[in-house]
């Protein structure tokens, strides 16, 4: 899953990818034999804001960061490159998604007039809070000398006591930013893995996105359903 996103962000023409990864890392690292990629070590489960905190010091503090997860494999170069775009003019941008369940999910809160103030953690929230169907699905982007700073603040005051990424959107409220946000294009793009039937139906998904390309191409293919490509293929207009 991880060399997927990786393709993703090299496509969207990312200059630096950095991964974090935990226990049994090497083994993650081994699979993308990329030396392109920086790997950065979190020690010990703290939380998406304190594994954030260990790439802060390998990063350009002009540049502008990407954050993306293991998890949700199937994000696009054009959901990653509107995500930097809008963080260029708003210093922070979110991905959100409307689900009719919502369960599991950080909740997205909005002041009366539709401006994004919080996302509240689905075991932080209070009931009135649950019924929010839009949902934070996970990436966002924001100018790294912002994210260092709001970094800094973060707290483990919360139910599971950990370092929320998620929580630098309020800090970055409280200091007047207005931070931008879409829902994805495509649902698929937001879900992630938890279990072996996720895992397949999201490989069924990425051979249907594959299929569906080569058929916009010119490429004749009986039937997309039953379609499996590994690596990468390139043919021509009409081709069987």
């Amino acid at each position: 899953m991880i060399r997927y996103i990786a393709d993703c962000v090299k496509d969207a023409g990312v200059d630096k990818i950095h991964i974090v990864y935990g226990e049994n890392g090497h083994q993650i690292q081994e699979s993308i034999p990329d030396n392109h990629i920086n790997w950065v070590l979190q020690s010990a489960p703290l939380g998406t804001g304190h594994a954030v905190q260990q790439a802060i010091p390998h990063i350009d503090v002009n540049s502008t960061v990407c954050v993306l997860y293991g998890d949700i494999p199937l994000i696009q170069a054009d959901t990653v490159n509107r995500l930097i775009e809008l963080a260029n003019s708003h210093s922070l941008s979110v991905l959100t998604v409307e689900l009719e369940n919502p369960t599991g999910y950080g909740r997205i809160k909005r002041d009366d007039e539709g401006v994004l103030q919080q996302i509240v953690e689905e075991k932080d929230t209070a009931p009135e809070e649950r019924q929010i169907r839009e949902v934070n699905a996970g990436p966002l982007a924001v100018k790294a000398k912002s994210l260092a700073r709001w970094l800094k603040l973060l707290d483990n005051n919360n139910v599971q006591s950990e370092y929320y990424l998620t929580d630098i959107i309020k800090h970055a409220v409280s200091e007047g930013v207005v931070v931008a946000s879409f829902q994805a294009n495509d649902l698929i793009e937001t879900v992630g893995v938890n279990s072996r039937m996720d895992q397949a139906r999201l490989e069924r998904a990425l051979q249907m996105r594959k299929a569906k390309q080569l058929m916009k191409q010119g490429v004749h293919i009986v039937d997309p359903a039953r379609f499996d490509l590994r690596g990468k293929c390139t043919a021509g207009k009409d081709c069987r």
